[in-house]
C-alpha cells in the first residue's frame, strides 16, 4: 500500500502520540508498504518515510488550523492507497484522535479547576480564543454527521463523547485500545532497578512508594492525589509520592503545605527512562481529569505495578475493579484514599502485581498495529467498491 501520514511534528520527543505514530510507520514500512509522512518537522535520523515539509503559519495561534488546511491542499496533490490523520487533520480515509476530544477536554478543564472565579476566569479565555474557536470549527468537520472517513477511537470514553458533542454516525467508529510494549516494559526490570532506584531517591526497605507520571500536574490529577493522602492516616507516615514529569509545581505545593504533606511529595523532573522508576515503585496512581487512553497506565501495567486510575481515562476500561487495581472518581478523594489503603496490603499488592502484566500481555502494541491494519482493508475495500 502506499499510505500517507499526517500528523503536525513527526517527533518522537514531543509526547506519547508523536512516539505512537513513529512506532506505527516503522510497522507499515516493515510490512513493506511505501510511507509519506506530511508535517511542519520531522526526527531527522528517522530515515525510511518519504517527507513531505508544511510550511508552519507565521503566528502559533493558527498553527493548528493551518497545518489541517495546508496539509490537506498537500494531500490532495498525490493519489494514496489510504491517508491515515493524527491530531488536527481533516483530509483522511481514517483518523485517529489520539488526543481525545477538544470539546470534552474542555469541559474537563473546568472540572479540574478548584476555584469557582478561575473557573469563570478559564471559560473567557475558551470563548474569545481564536485557536479554541478554530479547533472546534476542525473537530465539527472531522467528527460531524456526514463524513465518509472511518475513526479510530483509542477508547470507549472517546467513542461516547464524539457521539454525544457531534452526533457522528457510530458504524464510523473503530474503538482500539492502545497497547502495551511488552519488551521494553517488563516486571524484570525490578532485580535490574529497583534496589538501585530506590536507594537514590532515598527509600526506606519498607516504606511504599506511590508513583504519579504525567506532564500538566492539574489535567493529570496530581491535586487529586494529593488530596487523597490524608485518608491514609497512620500509614501516610511510611510512605511517599514520586511525582516524575513536568508541570506548575506552585499549586501543588501550596495544597500539600496546607494539608502538611510537603514532605511526602518528591519531585523527580522529565526522564527519559520511566522504567527505572516503574522497577521502584509499588503503587501506580493516576487519578487524571481527561486521559483519552494513557500510554503510562499501560506501561505501569506491563511493569507489573497495581495501578489506581480515574474513570476519566481511558486506560482504565481495561482494568476489573480489584484486580489490576482500582478506578475511581478523581473529585472524591476518600475513595481513592481507600483504593490506596487497600493496596498497601503486601499480599494483596502481589496478586494485583501479576494480574497486571497478565492484563498488559493480552494487550500487547503488536494487537493495536494488526487492528488498525485490519480498518485500513475495511476501507481499501469500502473505496474500491466506491
Amino acid at each position: 500500500m502506499k499510505v500517507a501520514i499526517s500528523i503536525e511534528h513527526f517527533e518522537p520527543v514531543r509526547g506519547g502520540g508523536e512516539t505512537y505514530c513513529r512506532n506505527f510507520t516503522r510497522i507499515l514500512r516493515a510490512e513493506g508498504h511505501e510511507v509519506h509522512v506530511f508535517a511542519f518537522s520531522w526526527d531527522e535520523s528517522e530515515k525510511g518515510p518519504i517527507y513531505h515539509r508544511l510550511a508552519p503559519p507565521p503566528m502559533d495561534m493558527f498553527r493548528r488550523y493551518a497545518f489541517a488546511m495546508r496539509a490537506r491542499e498537500a494531500l490532495q496533490r498525490e493519489r494514496f492507497d489510504i491517508i491515515h490523520g493524527f491530531g488536527k487533520s481533516i483530509w483522511m480515509d481514517v483518523f485517529r484522535p489520539g488526543g481525545g476530544v477538544h470539546r470534552a477536554w474542555m469541559e474537563h478543564e473546568h472540572r479540574a479547576t478548584d476555584s469557582p472565579l478561575a473557573r469563570l476566569v478559564l471559560r473567557g479565555r475558551q470563548w474569545f480564543s481564536v485557536d479554541q474557536r478554530l479547533v472546534l470549527k476542525l473537530e465539527r468537520m472531522q467528527f460531524g454527521p456526514g463524513g465518509t472517513h472511518h475513526i479510530i477511537a483509542v477508547s470507549n470514553l472517546v467513542r461516547d463523547e464524539i457521539l454525544r458533542h457531534y452526533g457522528c454516525e457510530p458504524e464510523r467508529i473503530t474503538v482500539v485500545h492502545n497497547g502495551a510494549d511488552l519488551r521494553r516494559f517488563t516486571p524484570d526490570l525490578r532485580d535490574r532497578f529497583r534496589k538501585v532506584t530506590r536507594r537514590e531517591l532515598a527509600f526506606a526497605p519498607n516504606e511504599v512508594m506511590l508513583l504519579f507520571v504525567g506532564h500538566n500536574y492539574k489535567r493529570k490529577g496530581l491535586h487529586a492525589l494529593i488530596r487523597a493522602l490524608p485518608y491514609l492516616d497512620e500509614r501516610l507516615g511510611r510512605c511517599r509520592v514520586v511525582v516524575a514529569g513536568v508541570g506548575r509545581r506552585a499549586p501543588c505545593d501550596m495544597l500539600a503545605a496546607r494539608l502538611g504533606l510537603a514532605d511526602r511529595i518528591q519531585y523527580v523532573g522529565a526522564t527519559a527512562s520511566p522504567e527505572r522508576l516503574y522497577a521502584a515503585a509499588d503503587i501506580f496512581c493516576f487519578p487524571s481529569y481527561y486521559d483519552p487512553c494513557a500510554n503510562v497506565v499501560l506501561e505501569a501495567l506491563a511493569c507489573g505495578l497495581p495501578v489506581i486510575t480515574s474513570t476519566s481515562n481511558g486506560s482504565g476500561e481495561i482494568i476489573t475493579q480489584g484486580r489490576e487495581g482500582y478506578v475511581v472518581d478523581p473529585d472524591d478523594a476518600p475513595a481513592l484514599g481507600r483504593a490506596m489503603l487497600r493496596l498497601f496490603n503486601p499480599d494483596r499488592r502481589a496478586a494485583a502485581s501479576r494480574a497486571a502484566r497478565a492484563l498488559a500481555e493480552a494487550r500487547p502494541i503488536e494487537r493495536n498495529f494488526r487492528e488498525i491494519l485490519a480498518v485500513y482493508e475495511a476501507v481499501r475495500r469500502r473505496k474500491g467498491a466506491s
